[in-house]
């Protein structure tokens, strides 16, 4: 599992796309997937990607499934920070329901999305959940 890896589940493609294309350019491998199956599929053929970033909302699925799929993976096998994005606004209450390290509301910023990762993944605390809505 290599520490600067993502994969990345929208269905929103141009965004999706975009985002994959800014961590690429930070360094960073990246995975695009436009539905959550195509996400499932990549990781049970293998896939380990430090960080999983989710669409709450994805077509016919919900990024919360996803999520919930991914915790019941090897603990070895799971990203090891989750971050969901949305555009529908979320309560603190839900957010904490999602079992996710992040929580960021559309438009995202990807500089913050990715300096967010990055921290969690050196081992630094993750911010609190205010900010985590904020985005």
């Amino acid at each position: 599992m290599d520490d600067r890896s993502i994969l990345i589940v929208d269905d929103e493609i141009e965004l999706a796309e975009e985002l994959g294309e800014f961590f690429v350019s930070m360094g960073w491998q990246a995975k695009v997937c436009f539905t959550a199956p195509a996400a499932m599929a990549a990781l049970e053929d293998g896939l380990a990607p430090s960080c999983l970033l989710t669409d709450l909302r994805i077509a016919d699925h919900d990024g919360a499934e996803l999520v919930a799929r991914v915790r019941k993976m090897p603990k070895h096998l799971q990203p090891k920070v989750v971050a969901i994005i949305t555009g529908h606004v979320v309560s603190e209450t839900e957010a904490a329901d999602f079992h996710a390290d992040f929580l960021f509301v559309k438009p995202v910023d990807p500089v913050i999305v990715m300096e967010g990762v990055e921290r969690l993944l050196s081992g630094a605390p993750a911010p609190d959940r205010e900010a985590m809505l904020r985005g």
